[in-house]
């Protein structure tokens, strides 16, 4: 009767880990690794894209499950026609490395700094959206002098009262960490129909091209891949921009999408409170406009960069 029930018991946590472990491999095998460029970081190697001449422009994806730098493939082409455009992929996404650390915000900040010191070794502008545009103005705020110019793109980050972790993020975040449970949870919630679901809210047309693209992202590096999810989905990840604003100097521009359900647009008000020079475009679309309206994208930023 015991060995009955240790079998069963087996049984139970065996099963989701080989089913974690077929849908790793299958969709690793899917994914092209080579010719990729690559950043040694201090916690880790971070991949990039450098495309175009002119003057350098930093385009740096948002932080849900799946984000990379692939993000940006509607509009990169048509900006390296005028600058020497670098989209990375954030360490914890894409084909970045996935370190089994506790990410932050302020670990982004570094990455970001370190990468224009390293890297681009010019004053560059930024374009950046949703959840990271409080790394970039926090990293503006550490070294002014390295940001020329600063686009975001339906920001995350403006409140207007504390939503740092709590204790019952710290315990979100730990179960998500989890070797079993939080893998799971992980393949579940990255999983196809979750995936479209979750993304119908930020994008209404989104090709079959870039949902794989989202998808095989969220799943590169296998299990590694819920570390950052479980940092952005427990909080650790926010910023609070509104009481920075105040205080850039460097020119910003935001665009915005008026039909965002996930950020809406009157958040726009808490910004001009604190920062009266920012301006901004608004684009008929959703949360993602330089996916869905490339072209105007592409022109809008053009017109303020080189303003």
């Amino acid at each position: 009767m015991k060995f009955k029930k240790l079998l069963i018991c087996a049984s139970l946590i065996s099963l989701p880990i080989l089913i974690n472990s077929i849908i790793f491999k299958k969709t690793n095998a899917k994914i092209n690794k080579s010719n990729k460029t690559f950043y040694n970081w201090r916690f880790g190697k971070i991949r990039y894209i450098v495309k175009g001449r002119g003057e350098p422009l930093l385009l740096i994806h948002d932080t849900i499950a799946g984000s990379g730098a692939h993000e940006w493939d509607n509009t990169i082409n048509d900006l390296s026609k005028h600058y020497t455009v670098y989209a990375i992929d954030l360490l914890g996404y894409g084909f970045s490395d996935k370190p089994e650390i506790t990410y932050s915000a302020y670990l982004y900040v570094s990455l970001i700094n370190d990468f224009i010191a390293n890297i681009i070794k010019k004053k560059t502008s930024i374009v950046v959206n949703g959840n990271s545009s409080g790394f970039a103005i926090l990293a503006n705020t550490f070294r002014p002098n390295q940001i020329k110019k600063i686009i975001l793109v339906s920001p995350h980050g403006i409140v207007t009262k504390n939503e740092y972790p709590n204790k019952i993020d710290r315990v979100k975040r730990i179960i998500f960490e989890m070797p079993i449970i939080g893998t799971s949870l992980y393949t579940l919630f990255t999983s196809k129909v979750f995936s479209k679901i979750y993304l119908k809210r930020y994008i209404d047309n989104m090709d079959s091209s870039l949902f794989k693209k989202y998808y095989y992202s969220s799943h590169c590096e296998g299990a590694s891949s819920k570390y950052s999810n479980a940092a952005y989905i427990s909080n650790y990840l926010n910023t609070n921009i509104t009481k920075h604003l105040s205080r850039v100097k460097t020119p910003i521009h935001i665009i915005w999408g008026k039909g965002d359900e996930i950020n809406p647009l009157n958040k726009f008000n808490h910004i001009i409170e604190n920062c009266p020079t920012v301006s901004l475009s608004i684009f008929d679309t959703k949360s993602l406009p330089h996916i869905e309206a490339p072209v105007s994208f592409y022109k809008t930023c053009k017109m303020f960069l080189a303003g």
